[in-house]
């Protein structure tokens, strides 16, 4: 079976690194596979693996599946193959006027990373498929190098990885963090926070400033009462993220909206028990063993975004998600007191069912339907 699989491979972004460790899985299980880039960008953003590469250079000849892995917007309807399939990301629930409905409608399949969009969509009547992200598990097996944070070396490490933006909820994650420990606990918090559009410097001043309002405002000490806050402002390469796993404790992420968080994927894998909201794909990998990580209950809100990625998304008509923060508390001290008892191979474990060769299967058998 010969599939064509398109993909906006040379962005930085989630749709790329999916796409990417899709392809890998399929050509590592068997599959020819010809790769074609949907540009976004004159430029390259990310160095592409070599199987990937010699993917875009194979011939278009007696293509049997297509998959469309680009922005909804972009997608084609065609009748020349035996399937032609959609991937997309939602991020948020949607209804029937969403603007991706008409083209998520062109093809025979969707599919999607986590199964709360795989009930949404299917509720819209879109033919769709829970085909998650997938990973090469056993990388996270391996031991990297510990960073360095100077005097917060020694104390219990909360952490998360963020870019910029109004539905990645870091007003949360900070109230959580400073109404639950002061400057007496041995606890610090290492924030890599980011944004492609700003430099560092620019992001670092930035997030100092909300830092400073947010204790302003919650009026409960003044700044030395407060424990401590270490900024990394700029995005990891895969590396020094492995590295950032490694060496932290816990890792807290009480997103809105969430198609699949890499990062919190990650953090579980090293058994770093991700806090996380309720909601998306993180259902998908943290069970209700606390050694996984502890999922954190909520709300349905309507959306309400200041700096959307489109004027035509996050609008009024869609629904994210509002994480109970005393529940976040209670999660964030609980792994603090009991960091000495926690099993951290039952990660790994949860985490095979997105191995390449699960999730190429999964592929494989809805090429055949």
């Amino acid at each position: 079976m010969k599939i064509l699989y398109i993909a906006h491979f040379s962005e930085n972004s989630n749709w790329s690194v999916s796409a990417i460790h899709k392809v890998l899985a399929l050509v590592n299980n068997g599959f020819e596979v010809v790769c074609r880039n949907a540009r976004l960008n004159d430029v390259s953003q990310v160095e592409l693996p070599p199987q990937i590469q010699d993917c875009l250079k194979k011939d278009l000849n007696n293509i049997d599946v297509c998959i469309q892995h680009v922005l909804p917007t972009m997608i084609v309807g065609s009748k020349k193959f035996k399937k032609n399939i959609a991937c997309v990301h939602l991020d948020t629930e949607i209804n029937q006027d969403h603007c991706w409905i008409h083209n998520l409608s062109m093809v025979d399949e969707v599919w999607v990373n986590n199964k709360d969009s795989l009930s949404n969509l299917l509720d819209l009547n879109i033919n769709a498929k829970y085909i998650p992200n997938c990973f090469h598990i056993d990388t996270y097996k391996n031991q990297y190098k510990l960073l360095d944070f100077g005097d917060m070396n020694n104390k219990f490490k909360f952490y998360t990885v963020s870019s910029v933006g109004e539905k990645n909820n870091l007003n949360s994650v900070i109230r959580s963090y400073f109404s639950t420990f002061d400057v007496s606990d041995n606890v610090c918090f290492i924030f890599n926070i980011y944004d492609h559009s700003n430099n560092e410097d620019s992001i670092k001043n930035y997030f100092s400033d909300y830092i400073k309002k947010n204790k302003e405002i919650m009026r409960i000490g003044n700044d030395a009462y407060f424990p401590p806050v270490f900024l990394i402002t700029r995005p990891l390469n895969p590396m020094e993220l492995q590295s950032l796993h490694t060496t932290c404790d816990c890792y807290v992420e009480l997103s809105k909206s969430v198609d699949f968080s890499t990062p919190a994927f990650e953090a579980m894998c090293y058994g770093k028990t991700p806090v996380c909201s309720n909601n998306g794909s993180y259902k998908d990998y943290i069970s209700e063993d606390k050694n996984s990580g502890t999922l954190i209950n909520g709300v349905k809100n309507i959306c309400f975004d200041h700096s959307p990625p489109s004027p035509h998304l996050f609008t009024g008509k869609e629904l994210w998600f509002s994480s109970d923060e005393k529940e976040s508390k209670q999660a964030m001290a609980w792994y603090y007191e009991n960091s000495k008892s926690i099993d951290r191979n039952v990660g790994i474990q949860n985490a095979q069912n997105f191995d390449y060769k699960v999730v190429a299967e999964k592929m494989k058998e809805s090429f055949n339907e």
